[in-house]
């Protein structure tokens, strides 16, 4: 016998208090049931992400990043989980034409180890893997051109 089953939810808060502060967090979780010949798997997988954006001022605000999955069932084994975050800084220049970005990810450790172990009766077989997961970026973009918001004219009948 064949099949498989996934039942999951998941659940997102978002917030927002006129511009200055923004936040969201989103969690998921899902049961999942693998089966294949004589060879079965069951479950749960949760993961999870959130992000915080903070204005100071028009012309500079700060935003961070999480992510965090621990773990995902395979149908002979586990494969381990990650997890990522950010920290990001914006600075405006000159009418808001120029845009200065410096962005840290992972920067806390420079590598992020994962596992994964597949187990059957007849074998096992273990990965380990050594991933690069912390960067540091630099970022300019330029604006060219403006850009203008016009309200919309109304017209009622028999004008």
């Amino acid at each position: 016998m064949t099949g498989n089953e996934l039942y999951g939810g998941n659940v997102s808060v978002n917030y927002n208090s006129r511009r200055k502060l923004q936040a969201s967090v989103a969690v998921t979780v899902q049961h999942v049931e693998l089966k294949a010949m004589d060879t079965h798997k069951s479950g749960f997988i949760v993961s999870s992400n959130g992000r915080v954006s903070y204005a100071f001022h028009k012309s500079f605000h700060i935003e961070s990043a999480l992510q965090w999955e621990p773990r995902t069932i395979r149908l002979q084994g586990v494969f381990d989980g990650w997890f990522f975050y950010s920290l990001a800084f914006h600075k405006k220049w000159w009418r808001d034409r120029l845009t200065t970005s410096f962005t840290a990810e992972n920067f806390l450790r420079r590598y992020q180890h994962r596992r994964e172990v597949m187990k059957d009766r007849t074998f096992v077989q273990r990965l380990d893997n050594r991933l690069p997961v912390g960067f540091f970026k630099l970022g300019v973009s330029w604006m060219f051109g403006r850009k203008e918001i016009k309200e919309p004219v109304r017209r009622e009948a028999g004008e």
